[in-house]
């Protein structure tokens, strides 16, 4: 009886969206086979690196062969070995065919670390499991995918009802995208930590806070910017789930320091944060034209106007650019959340869509302000797209609003030069501008739906 009642919003949900709709059932089935088939064929090269037929893009040796977990990896092992940098570029010779103490990584290139010391954790804990770099290189590529599924997931059925449902079905645009696929097959964490972020912000909403801590702190000790939810947390006077993030980010970096001492620390804080403001770090993004062309960070953006001849000295602009961006957005940030309650009223709860769009869409800017950010940074863009679809009025605009917006965040063109570059402006102005549109209909939803009380937590 306790099973059928869990079940019976489900049931609800699944008659409201497709009963007597055979045309949707079967597009929502067909899209879900055709992610899970990309998935699967990815997986034959993420399992056996021979297969290089099987990666996203089997002609461009430079993807093939690029794997940020090598940097994750190689740092992870080096810990604690005396007179060894973790962050020197010297420490990480891009042909380097032993990454760590007889760790392989075969044809594969080294990449070198940059996040803060205590993601380390997670690697080092890998390392627990095999020091074989494929097999590593697999369990990754497993762990990655299914956190990102489950965060994503997690979101939809705190959404509940048939747009929770229609939210479900429409995440396969997301899983399927050559950026997300592309994501997975390089092994970086970025996605997962951002998915991570959002759902401990609806751990919190359900009563979780010591879950919605966990996540949130570990994402703000390797990524930095999903810190920017801190905000949110504190405008909305959530001083218990602030406390608990804090307090999670203090256990994180004692354990590490604990375990590996304070040398990481000090390297990190005066050697690699200095060269992350400067962006020093991520040089290698100004040595060609289609690294220039693919970086769709604010940082990036005067670079990218010097091969339009717009600008002439992009390096004397593009640090004070970034440091404005990163004011201004704090200075929104918290106006937006201040706006999105007055519309409802600060003793009120806020829709949950509002809080998902306003979550999604403030770090979706947020993650413009690293030094470079490649194509993966658009993918929290094509989640808020699928959480928003369903909750807006007028199908055909929707739909073709959300068409649009798919396609210009996903489509880059590499070749011609001149196609790389405008494709990625237009991607670039595409990703910034829907966010900013989301932000404001969040406003105007939660002013039209909001509820003088919200149903119970976990249902």
């Amino acid at each position: 009886m306790e099973t059928t009642a869990r079940l019976a919003p489900l049931r609800a949900a699944y008659q409201a969206l497709f009963a007597g709709r055979r045309a949707r059932l079967v597009m929502s089935i067909a899209l879900i086979g055709l992610a899970a088939v990309l998935l699967l064929r990815l997986s034959s090269f993420m399992f056996d690196p021979t297969q290089k037929r099987h990666s996203m893009m089997p002609g461009n040796p430079t993807l093939s062969l690029h794997s940020c977990l090598s940097a994750y990896i190689a740092a992870a092992d080096r810990l604690g070995e005396p007179g060894s940098p973790l962050y020197a570029p010297e420490s990480y010779p891009r042909q380097a065919h032993l990454v760590g103490r007889g760790i392989s990584i075969g044809a594969f290139e080294q990449d070198k670390y940059e996040y803060p010391p205590p993601f380390l954790l997670l690697p080092k804990a890998l390392l627990l499991i095999s020091r074989d770099f494929v097999v590593l290189r697999a369990v990754w590529f497993v762990l990655s995918l299914v956190a990102v599924l489950v965060a994503m997931g997690s979101v939809a059925v705190w959404l509940g009802g048939k747009e929770g449902l229609a939210v479900a079905v429409l995440t396969p645009f997301c899983w399927a995208s050559f950026i997300h696929l592309i994501t997975l097959q390089m092994g970086n964490v970025q996605f997962v930590l951002f998915a991570a972020s959002i759902a401990a912000m609806v751990a919190f909403d359900r009563n979780r806070p010591a879950l919605g801590g966990a996540l949130l702190a570990f994402a703000i000790c390797t990524k930095i910017y999903p810190g920017l939810l801190c905000l949110v947390l504190l405008m909305q006077r959530r001083f218990r789930e602030l406390l608990m993030v804090l307090g999670f980010a203090l256990f994180y970096c004692a354990v590490f320091v604990a375990l590996f001492g304070l040398s990481p620390f000090r390297e990190f804080l005066f050697f690699q944060l200095p060269r992350l403001l400067s962006g020093e770090a991520f040089a290698f993004f100004k040595e060609t034209i289609e690294s220039k062309a693919a970086n769709g960070s604010i940082f990036g953006l005067p670079y990218r106007l010097q091969l339009l001849g717009l600008v002439q000295n992009p390096d004397a602009i593009a640090p004070s650019l970034n440091r404005l961006y990163g004011f201004a957005l704090l200075l929104f940030s918290g106006w937006v959340t201040w706006w999105a309650h007055r519309q409802v009223g600060q003793d009120r709860p806020l829709p949950r869509v509002t809080c998902a769009i306003l979550w999604i869409a403030l770090l979706n800017l947020a993650a413009l302000q690293a030094p470079f950010a490649p194509s993966y940074t658009r993918l929290g863009t094509l989640w808020a797209l699928c959480i928003w679809a369903p909750f807006a009025s007028r199908f055909f605009r929707r739909a073709a609003l959300f068409a649009a917006g798919w396609l210009a965040i996903t489509l880059v063109i590499p070749r011609p030069q001149s196609l790389l570059l405008i494709t990625g402006l237009l991607a670039q102005t595409a990703h910034i501008s829907i966010n900013w549109a989301l932000l404001f209909w969040a406003s105007g939803y939660a002013r039209a739906h909001s509820q003088p009380s919200r149903s119970g937590p976990d249902e």
